[in-house]
């Protein structure tokens, strides 16, 4: 398994990290070469896609281009059969809301403090649906915040990459990373889905995380959009759900079958 590549410009515009060479790789080789294939077929398109590239890493059309076209393929699939996402990648037995790992003090490399370890996560697993964890895991950020303000003053409520205070293994696809994920689930261990610093507000994460009934999420904080907006969308999930959603609380820890 290696880490994917995500294909970056160079040179000095933007600092080097601008993304036009991914998008020339989706509108005039990915994109081309998909047109007429019935989007319903995601492990065939995931499959032609990491031919396409060629590369152990997906150096050459860069993951960024590739997990972009593999998400718009599964939600424009779920669009047509009008089916949530979630149900479309886990089929009906997807009902396991995750738990959130909700990162509230950052350092390391994702903020400018000198605090060595880089993640302060809270599990609110004493709660009995997502909803509550949810409470729970504000009402503590918050509580927190004015703590922090108090003994440090307000400067220390600036908030890093991960939305936390300022006192993930890389796929691909969604096939590849879905089959990862029941890969390892059905071997003993436990799985958790995460985001990755920087990501932009798509909520996919989410219903993956539901789709595969891992019963873990990591999305930063309780704060800015491109962290709510994996919240707010399991929020809808579990009223979707209704009285068939599940919160695992403690038992998400351990090892889940």
């Amino acid at each position: 398994m290696y880490e994917t590549h995500v294909l970056r410009d160079g040179g000095t515009e933007y600092f080097g990290r601008g993304v036009r060479k991914a998008i020339r790789n989706v509108n005039e080789t990915i994109a081309p070469s998909l047109k007429g294939v019935d989007v319903r077929n995601q492990k065939e398109i995931d499959a032609h896609l990491i031919e396409l590239d060629g590369t152990e890493n997906k150096s050459k059309l860069g993951a960024n281009a590739i997990v972009g076209v593999s998400l718009a393929v599964a939600r424009t699939a779920a669009n047509s059969l009008d089916v949530p996402l979630y149900a479309y990648v886990g089929g009906p037995a997807a009902c396991v809301l995750p738990a959130p790992l909700l990162n509230y003090i950052n350092g390391g490399k994702l903020a400018a403090t000198d605090l060595d370890f880089q993640e302060h996560i809270i599990i609110p697993v004493g709660a009995k649906s997502f909803s509550e964890a949810m409470r729970k895991g504000v009402e503590v950020y918050y509580c927190l915040g004015q703590m922090l303000a108090k003994k440090y003053t307000k400067y220390v409520l600036n908030t890093a990459d991960e939305g936390g205070y300022t006192p993930p293994n890389q796929i691909g696809t969604i096939t590849e990373a879905v089959e990862a994920g029941r890969y390892a689930i059905d071997n003993g261990y436990a799985v958790m889905v995460s985001e990755r610093s920087g990501e932009p507000e798509d909520d996919s994460i989410a219903d993956i995380a539901v789709a595969l009934n891992c019963g873990q999420i990591k999305t930063g904080a309780p704060a800015r959009a491109e962290h709510t907006a994996k919240y707010n969308q399991l929020f809808r999930i579990e009223e979707q759900l209704g009285s068939n959603a599940r919160y695992l609380g403690r038992r998400t820890l351990s090892t889940l079958h």
